[in-house]
């Protein structure tokens, strides 16, 4: 399944055929609990069903939703009992959220718990993960290793798992297995405990650090096609010698300074958790203070701003670099609105405490010129 990203929001804004149904539902990442997702999903579907029977005939409806899970509940615990769909409901994070259409179809696991809500609409229902989107909590992690490569993303409280098109699961994934016995071909000089030899034609650290760099370049390949548009930290996990080798590969402008070193090839993602979250939490808190330092400064030669309207109409012009929004604060949907419309435009968006708010607008940004 997609991650949604930036780049994930830019084809549910474009134009698709009605109706659009968009689905989100809370789900767990653990049974027992996660059994009864299936079963609330399936309701959800029951209530799209509902509202689309308002305008729309039988039969266009049912070709809508049988990709989703049909509607009786034969059809539907039949699409349930297939493999994948078991794959499907045992790899969740904390919220799903589903998109159809008549020419669109897109699943999202989601690192935050979304309200139960099922929408059909001339367009796709976005607030949900625009608010998503929002969030200064959202950061990556890449655990490397030789035998396991695994993007997480994560927030304050867990990280899950992302399925990242071409990305390795390991090394003879990347290089191919006769690479991979020529690297590791090692012989004993000694039966004596003597330190083995490598044999190779650039000497034993030369030939690991090519093969090394091979690898780390399939990686960031993958790595950049989903996450060119992102903003959000991501931390390098892995041990030791990897960190400077992938640092020099890595076009990820967000890569952090620091990582985290060791073997994590058994850790579980609640173990990586507790390692990376020291980190990126002292970087968000540094980009907050510097971000509210930054809008002091323009402030006073008028490229910055917190009146609604002038943010607004510099948001829709593309002027805004930097959006702050009161956390906590609702305007009827037009905070989300206005988010979205930096987000699409190449801006960025920060939730900030009411209390550390530089006026008392809930908005604020300063502008690009």
């Amino acid at each position: 399944m997609t991650p949604f990203t930036i780049q994930e929001l830019q084809p549910l804004l474009a134009p698709h055929a009605a109706p659009c149904i968009s689905i989100f539902l809370p789900t767990h990442r653990r049974y027992p609990e996660a059994e009864q997702d299936p079963i609330r999903f399936k309701n959800l579907l029951g209530t799209a069903e509902g509202l689309l029977r308002e305008r729309y005939a039988p039969k266009d409806i049912r070709a809508l939703l049988d990709p989703l899970g049909g509607l009786s509940n034969r059809d539907f615990w039949r699409y349930l009992r297939a493999s994948s769909s078991k794959d499907f409901w045992r790899a969740q994070m904390d919220g799903l959220a589903v998109f159809r259409s008549p020419d669109f179809t897109a699943y999202y696991r989601i690192p935050m718990r979304l309200s139960e809500v099922a929408v059909v609409a001339d367009t796709f229902h976005l607030k949900p993960l625009i608010q998503f989107l929002q969030s200064t909590r959202r950061f990556f992690v890449l655990a490397l290793s030789q035998k396991s490569v695994t993007l997480y993303e994560g927030t304050p409280y867990s990280l899950g798992r992302v399925e990242v098109p071409d990305l390795p699961a390991a090394f003879t994934e990347a290089l191919g297995l006769d690479r991979r016995e020529s690297f590791l071909n090692l012989h004993s000089s000694a039966t004596n405990g003597a330190a083995p030899l490598f044999h190779g034609h650039g000497g034993p650290a030369e030939d690991k650090k090519a093969d090394l760099v091979c690898f780390f370049r399939v990686i960031d390949s993958a790595l950049w096609r989903l996450l060119r548009d992102e903003h959000v930290p991501l931390v390098l996990v892995g041990v030791g010698y990897y960190h400077p080798i992938y640092r020099a590969i890595s076009r990820y402008p967000s890569l952090t300074a620091h990582g985290v070193e060791g073997n994590f090839e058994q850790a579980t993602p609640e173990e990586i958790h507790a390692k990376v979250w020291p980190i990126v939490s002292g970087l968000f808190r540094a980009r907050e203070h510097e971000v509210l330092s930054e809008y002091t400064q323009l402030v006073g030669v008028g490229r910055a701003t917190h009146d609604f309207l002038t943010v607004s109409r510099a948001a829709v012009h593309g002027r805004v670099r930097q959006l702050l929004v009161a956390e906590g604060v609702h305007l009827w949907g037009m905070l989300d609105d206005l988010a979205e419309c930096v987000l699409t435009r190449g801006g960025k968006v920060l939730l900030v405490p009411g209390a550390r708010m530089p006026s008392s607008s809930p908005v604020a940004a300063t502008l690009r010129w």
